[in-house]
């Protein structure tokens, strides 16, 4: 008992000091201590993450308190109703484009909206979301709908890694708690091509079953809500993973993703924007700096145009009118940090007003 109560003195002193990758407060010491957002997420879809369709659930963490809500398709956003209104874009895209760790009135879609005057279609998901799935979901549901142009949220640190399946069996992430495979596609090389393919013991989850299944995941679960202990034992897991994937602390997609890694990306990529210039829309990619990318293109600066990836993607501009949205050039002139939440890596309020207000400006004024 004193060992245990020692080892929550340690952890609970080196959370305050940050000492550790995750440095948390235990969800029940919170003023609100039920979400965890991962109720209204499922992985049963040929793309696998979505959300379960009219749902509302909650994540509350040390620096956000956030409602989620789903439409009648499982998209964070109002009702899709055919026909949709005019001047709409499908926005495909990871958690950024999903808005996590915000209130859906500070997403970079609202201000985008507020600002143009243009409609929506949020289509961006959680729960480790990829161009593969960016495809897959476009395919199979978003192109129902009507809409003029089709925008990417691109992240490339972690677009990269998504779907690239020896990735995910070395971190683990490629099955639930119970040993089963995730329902979700990855690619592989196919005579200097790509496929995509599902684990052959993958079957459709109702719930986002990894974070839910088992004895394990309900001590897992008991140890994050209620002590301090979690922050450095997942921070070990944490480093166990970066060195399994050949990763440091500071991997900066923009630069460190590998040769396969890039042409798999650029592949769906391509395949995503040829299905939808198939019925003439317009295509928009955003691409999107992280923390580690911001902080090595200060030393680096634009070395990262170089890679096989962003000449790839320049390409696409000049030849087939696809317009790129490089965040990295904006930057603001301070400090960049506040465009992200203070125990998150993902935008912040701040962070998703200075997304939307660049991205608006290289869309049609209202």
């Amino acid at each position: 008992m004193v060992s245990l109560l020692s080892c929550e003195l340690f952890s609970f002193i080196g959370t305050k000091l940050n000492l550790f990758i995750y440095n948390t407060t235990p969800l029940f010491y919170l003023t609100s201590h039920d979400g965890t957002g991962a109720k209204w997420r499922t992985e049963k879809e040929a793309w696998g993450a979505w959300h379960k369709l009219n749902f509302t659930d909650t994540y509350v963490s040390d620096c956000f308190n956030t409602v989620l809500k789903s439409n009648n398709v499982g998209a964070r956003d109002s009702e899709f109703i055919q026909p949709t209104k005019s001047n709409s874009i499908v926005l495909l895209g990871d958690s950024f484009a999903e808005g996590h760790g915000v209130n859906f009135n500070d997403t970079a879609q609202t201000h985008i909206e507020n600002l143009t005057g243009l409609n929506i279609l949020n289509f961006g998901s959680g729960g480790n979301f990829g161009p593969v799935q960016y495809y897959e979901l476009y395919k199979n549901l978003a192109s129902k709908y009507e809409h003029d142009a089709v925008m990417v949220f691109f992240l490339p640190g972690n677009d990269f890694t998504d779907n690239d399946y020896e990735a995910y069996k070395l971190l683990g992430r490629d099955k639930y708690l119970s040993g089963r495979s995730r329902y979700r596609p990855y690619w592989k090389s196919f005579e200097n091509n790509y496929e995509t393919f599902y684990p052959e013991d993958a079957i459709p989850s109702e719930n986002f079953g990894h974070l839910e299944e088992g004895l394990f995941g309900q001590f897992k679960r008991f140890l994050i809500r209620y002590t301090y202990s979690s922050n450095p034992i997942r921070s070990g897991y944490a480093l166990r993973d970066l060195w399994a994937n050949k990763k440091s602390l500071d991997y900066a997609g923009y630069y460190d993703s590998t040769e396969d890694q890039q042409k798999a990306v650029v592949f769906y990529i391509k395949k995503l924007f040829k299905l939808a210039k198939e019925s003439r829309k317009k295509n928009i990619i955003v691409l999107i700096p992280g923390i580690e990318d911001i902080a090595r293109f200060k030393v680096s600066g634009n070395q990262y145009e170089e890679q096989f990836w962003y000449r790839n993607f320049s390409e696409l501009a000049s030849l087939h009118g696809v317009q790129i949205i490089d965040l990295m050039k904006f930057l603001p002139l301070s400090d960049s940090r506040p465009l992200f939440l203070e125990c998150d890596p993902h935008w912040s309020p701040h962070g998703n007003k200075w997304a939307g207000e660049i991205i608006s400006k290289h869309l049609i004024p209202k």
